[in-house]
């Protein structure tokens, strides 16, 4: 609370006279107004602190059940994975794309599997590391990579960049891969209606 101008004129004595007792007196009751204020603003800051206090302990939980959840998650997706690489479906699928992407290079599977620098063979093997890691999914970059070349992981990767920067830039490369593509979810359709899967 602020002092007026009249009683700050008064606590000073500029007008009139003011006994001391009546300086004190309104003094003092200043001072009980900024202790009440100073008080209100402790107990509000009181209950701000427990506010973020109970906050905090709450975003803790949720982190915690968060982490677990992800964990749990992850742990599934794994044993999934660990699970469907043993599936006949993983292996058929392996193979569609194999075939088809040595059929359109011109070259036989065993030729598109073994290490080799030639560009007749290294172009229809980047189709098939594309192919099998960016859009079939489920295979990893070390077994495609040994699978297909006796290649590291990083030359896996570098077909799958080599590849897509084809099909953004080059449009015959492009409509090439989409016919590919587009045969190979056929056969694997075709594959599915065989055994009457979904």
């Amino acid at each position: 609370m602020e002092v007026t101008a009249t009683e700050l004129k008064l606590i000073r004595g500029t007008q009139g006279h003011v006994s001391q007792n009546d300086r004190i007196r309104m003094l003092d009751n200043r001072v009980a107004e900024l202790k009440q204020i100073n008080s209100g603003l402790r107990e509000s800051l009181r209950l701000k602190n427990d506010e973020l206090v109970t906050s905090k302990r709450e975003m803790a939980k949720l982190s915690d059940v968060l982490n677990k959840t992800l964990l749990d998650d992850e742990q599934r997706i794994k044993e999934k994975i660990d699970s469907y690489s043993y599936l006949p479906k993983r292996d058929a699928i392996f193979n569609i794309v194999v075939n088809e992407c040595a059929i359109w290079g011109g070259v036989k599977e065993a030729e598109l599997c073994k290490k080799s620098r030639k560009r007749l063979y290294v172009v229809p093997r980047q189709m098939t590391h594309y192919i099998l890691y960016k859009k079939m999914k489920g295979y990893t970059l070390q077994e495609i990579g040994k699978r297909i070349g006796e290649v590291g992981h990083s030359t896996v990767l570098n077909s799958c960049k080599t590849v897509s920067n084809l099909v953004e830039i080059d449009r015959n490369f492009r409509d090439a891969f989409n016919k590919v593509y587009a045969q190979c979810l056929k056969r694997i359709m075709d594959y599915d209606e065989e055994r009457g899967e979904n």
